[in-house]
């Protein structure tokens, strides 16, 4: 009996030695984003749960690319398309889990008797627009064609950068420009004169009643399968970061510039509402998404990876 007693014990310290372990390897989660509109809902994880989630900020797809091919990291938020093309050129290694902001693309000007693009059509005026070949022009001609106009009724002339585009705008080199935040509000700051003319997303929304997913929150199935809780701690952490910079926007704004996502609060604080940051999961996030995926592979299907992204991609 004594024997059998010393076993048991040995057995049950060996089993909470064995449990213990297997929480204390627990990792670190490692994210990944972009600078800008894609990574301002990480600010709240950074400065109050930097002991679990390790985050690094890039400013380049370029930069961020490897990092999600090659798994050195578990998450990553990015432009959707992008994960679209991910998915297709790395076998499909990682899923959707969330819908992060809706919409980000504005017409800036100073004529504000300019309410539609039938108000373009009716002055003659130019668009001058960054983004040729990407999303910015997929989706300006979508809505240009929804509305039933052409080449012969709207001019639009690209710039290469959206920085280049920022600062004629900004000048007046040009008098109207389409593009993303934070160079929306960047131009503003600089040009009080300048104001937003035309919202791309409510164009979106007129169309098909849902605004415009322009960022999503990537988690490799690795991780998914590995890391369960994890994973239901992430979103809930992810989502609750996204409504205090909703809720707190001055104070996010300081985070913003604190840790460069946009060096300036000023500008940070008016881009935010302009950003229309959101965490949709599930049946939504994928409704969302496919009727975007549907225009870029209609405009470009090498936009998306040149295959549509099946129901496969999503995070169920």
């Amino acid at each position: 009996m004594k024997l059998f007693l010393a076993l048991l014990t040995v057995l049950v310290l060996f089993g909470c030695s064995q449990g213990n372990r297997v929480d204390s390897t627990v990792k670190k989660v490692r994210i990944a984003s972009l600078v800008g509109p894609t990574g301002m809902g990480l600010v709240e994880l950074m400065e109050e749960h930097s002991d679990v989630y390790e985050i690094h900020l890039v400013t380049s797809p370029d930069q961020l690319i490897p990092k999600i091919l090659n798994g050195d990291v578990d998450v990553a938020t990015l432009p959707s398309n992008l994960a679209a093309v991910l998915y297709n050129k790395g076998g499909g290694t990682f899923s959707i889990v969330a819908t992060t902001a809706m919409g980000v693309l504005y017409v800036v000007g100073m004529d504000t008797d300019i309410k539609c693009f039938d108000d373009l059509k009716e002055s003659g005026k130019i668009i001058h627009s960054s983004g040729q070949g990407a999303t910015p022009e997929y989706v300006l001609n979508h809505i240009l064609e929804h509305n039933g106009l052409t080449g012969e009724d709207i001019t639009v002339r690209y710039l290469s950068q959206h920085a280049d585009l920022a600062n004629q705008i900004a000048s007046g080199t040009v008098d109207m420009a389409l593009l993303p935040e934070p160079f929306v509000s960047t131009v503003l700051h600089k040009n009080p004169k300048l104001s937003v003319i035309i919202n791309l997303s409510d164009e979106w929304k007129k169309i098909y009643g849902t605004d415009m997913p322009m960022s999503v929150v990537i988690v490799q199935n690795k991780f998914i399968e590995e890391h369960r809780e994890q994973l239901q701690k992430l979103i809930f952490d992810y989502a609750q970061s996204i409504s205090f910079v909703k809720n707190n926007v001055n104070e996010a704004a300081i985070l913003m510039s604190k840790f460069d996502i946009i060096s300036n609060k000023e500008i940070a604080a008016k881009a935010i509402p302009r950003c229309a940051l959101c965490f949709e999961t599930g049946e939504k996030s994928q409704k969302l998404l496919q009727n975007y995926f549907e225009v870029l592979y209609k405009a470009n299907p090498k936009s998306v990876g040149g295959k549509f992204p099946g129901e496969e991609i999503y995070y169920k």
